[in-house]
Parts: C-alpha cells; sequence; structure tokens
C-alpha cells in the first residue's frame, strides 16, 4: 500500500476539474484508491523508522488531497451534476434498482456509512468469493450524491424512500414496501420487503432471521432490502482499532451473499454516505454535529456553506456550513465522521454484482478497473 501511494504521489498534478460530475468520476476512479491507501497507512509499524516513513507519506498526500476537496466542495455549491454520471440519492430507486428489478430477482444491501475506499475493498472480497461486478446493457451505474449535510436519517431514508425526507426505520420500510416503480415489477402480493439490524437475525444472533431467509427464497418476491450497519456502528466508537473491510467482517453478509446464490438473485451493493476517519482533527467550535454546523459564525477556509431544496429537506434549516477539510470536527472525538463536504463523505458507491457464471445478456460483466499507477 505505500508503494501504490508513492505511485499515485508520483503522478503529475493536474488542474482540478471545474465540474462536479467529473470531480466525482475522478474521486471514483482515482482518489478512492489511494484514500484506501491512507487508511491502511493508519496502522503504522512496529518499527520505528518505517513507522515515520508512512506517517510522511500520509502528510503528503493530505496536503495533495486538500486540494482536490477545495475544489469538490466549491463545485458542491456552485455545481449541476450530469444524473447520467453522478444521481442524487434520492433518485436510485426509480433509475437504478426498478431498472434492475425489471430483470430479475435482486436483493439490495445498504452498508451504512460505507466510502468508496471501503466498497473498493469490499468489491475486492467479492471477486474472491466468486462475484463479478456487471451492469445492464448500455447502462453505467453513476457515483451518487449523499443529501446534505450527509447524515443517516437524511440520506439512508432519501435513498430508500425515492424521495428527498428526514425519517427512521419506520419511514424507511413503509416507502420502500410502496414505491410505485418496484411494486411494478414485483408479484401481486409481493410488495418489496426491506430489513433493518433488528430485523436480521433469530434468537441466536447467528442465523438469518426465518422471515429474510422466506423472502429471501421466495421465488415471487423481487426485491429484498437489507441495512447493514457494520461501518457506521465502528465509527461511533472512539478506538483506534483498524478493520480489514471484507465479506467476513460484516455478519451476516456471508450467508446473505449465499442465499442471493442459490435464488439467482443479481447484488446490489450501495450505501447511504461515507465517512472520513479521524486522522489528527482539530476541534473547531462546538456542535451536536460532528462535521457540519448551523452558519451562526462565519464560514472559515475549511468550510463551505449549503443551501437549496435538498439542504431543506436534509436537515430543515435553510443553509448550513460544512466541513470539507478532514482535520475538521465540531463535536468529540470519535473513530470517524460524516456529515461534512469532503467527496470521502458525500459520493456514495453504487454496484451490481452476479456470481460467476450467472451472467448472460442483459447483464455483462463490467469489472472495476484499477488506476494505471496501482500494483496489487
Amino acid at each position: 500500500m505505500a508503494v501504490n501511494l508513492l505511485h499515485w504521489l508520483n503522478v503529475p498534478c493536474r488542474q482540478e476539474e471545474a465540474n462536479l460530475s467529473a470531480l466525482a468520476e475522478r474521486y471514483a476512479s482515482e482518489i478512492a484508491w489511494a484514500d484506501w491507501t491512507r487508511v491502511q497507512l493508519l496502522e503504522g509499524d512496529d518499527l520505528p523508522e518505517l513507522a515515520a516513513a508512512y506517517a510522511h507519506l500520509r502528510k503528503i498526500a493530505r496536503h495533495r488531497r486538500e486540494s482536490f476537496d477545495r475544489a469538490f466542495a466549491e463545485q458542491l455549491v456552485h455545481g449541476k451534476p450530469d444524473e447520467s454520471r453522478l444521481l442524487g440519492i434520492e433518485f436510485v430507486l426509480s433509475r437504478c434498482i426498478a431498472k434492475i428489478a425489471n430483470h430479475g430477482r435482486a436483493l439490495l444491501i445498504v452498508v451504512d456509512g460505507m466510502s468508496l475506499s471501503v466498497f473498493l475493498e469490499l468489491a475486492e472480497s467479492m471477486y474472491g468469493a466468486g462475484w463479478l461486478s456487471c451492469s445492464l446493457e448500455g447502462e453505467s451505474w453513476p457515483v451518487l450524491l449523499a443529501m446534505l449535510p450527509s447524515t443517516t436519517e437524511a440520506s439512508r431514508t432519501s435513498l430508500l424512500s425515492g424521495t428527498p425526507v428526514r425519517g427512521d426505520a419506520a419511514t424507511e420500510r413503509a416507502a420502500f414496501s410502496a414505491y410505485p416503480a418496484l411494486l411494478a415489477h414485483s408479484a401481486s402480493g409481493k410488495p418489496p420487503r426491506l430489513f433493518h439490524k433488528a430485523d436480521l437475525f433469530d434468537h441466536s444472533g447467528i442465523s438469518l432471521a426465518d422471515p429474510l431467509l422466506k423472502a429471501l427464497r421466495d421465488s415471487r418476491q423481487r426485491v429484498v432490502g437489507v441495512v447493514l450497519n457494520a461501518v457506521d456502528d465502528h465509527l461511533a466508537k472512539s478506538e483506534q482499532l483498524r478493520l480489514r473491510w471484507t465479506i467476513e467482517q460484516f455478519r451476516g453478509l456471508d450467508a446473505l451473499l449465499a442465499e442471493a446464490r442459490s435464488s439467482d438473485r443479481t447484488v446490489i451493493l450501495t450505501s447511504d454516505h461515507g465517512h472520513i476517519l479521524d486522522q489528527d482533527t482539530e476541534l473547531c467550535g462546538n456542535s451536536p454535529n460532528t462535521r457540519w454546523r448551523e452558519p451562526n459564525l462565519e464560514v472559515r477556509d475549511g468550510e463551505v456553506e449549503m443551501r437549496g431544496p435538498r439542504v431543506q429537506a436534509a436537515c430543515g434549516l435553510d443553509r448550513v456550513v460544512l466541513a470539507w477539510n478532514e482535520r475538521l470536527r465540531y463535536a468529540q472525538k470519535r473513530a470517524g465522521y460524516h456529515g461534512g463536504g469532503s467527496p470521502a463523505e458525500a459520493l456514495v458507491p453504487f454496484a451490481t454484482f452476479r456470481y460467476t457464471g450467472t451472467i448472460s445478456a442483459p447483464w455483462f460483466e463490467r469489472r472495476i478497473e484499477q488506476p494505471a499507477w496501482w500494483k496489487n
């Protein structure tokens, strides 16, 4: 990972694109990979000299990242996304999930808080387990833009409700099962089903719960959705435990994938928002929210002011201030944060997977391409 980060740092800097969609695509195809290496190097090394070298690499990389994050935050305010490349998270049900449901059974897995860099690591684990990333003929899935501020109650509820809104698990479950574009592809009496953390396991806490198993095994149940909270739960803690984001790290994911394979379901992997990890953050002001605040003070360097209908829907305020610099936080120290305007928080992965040997028209393999500087 250190060598990969060196390769990225040796790529000549280029002028940042003055286009929000282009910046989002560049983050997904290049910079998220660099962020993956930065997270790995946080673990340091038992050899002090090597640990110091890793820290020096991370410092140089962060400095280079700040110019990109600044350009991204500016475009969040002034830019308008090309929805074929960067899609508001509230449009996913109608623009993506419904198309997938039209071509067969689907399992939607929402990994709460999963950033693009975590997704890249998990996708590699999926490949190792025999799952291949794919897309429908003529489709190239877009990067998603979270609600801003990128809170769970706004972004996840908007994703699962198909409209910009704040809510909770009950809101999501009711809206998901009644969403017209999904109902149009569902069998009579078999509306879409959504399962949250409390619904996933039986009394043992190990095996999948019977209602979830029945839904997955029901050939007439077109769409099943599951919310996994492993990443967001990890961020809420203060200890500096570094995890490997593989299939085995997510309790129940291996069982979900096994059921999807046996019932010939396309697996849809996405999130509600991303996150940043705590890397020498500084407390700046006082807010109940870790990475956004009300505009009661002037906007400082490292922050950006946002306004508009999506902001109003997300938090009920006409305008808010988001931190885009990853060194800023407004509340007590945690393992990680979300809610701000950095690309690592605001951009959300979206990908579809089918098991090896089950890809046929209209599905085509579309492997996630590594950057030219990346070496396995």
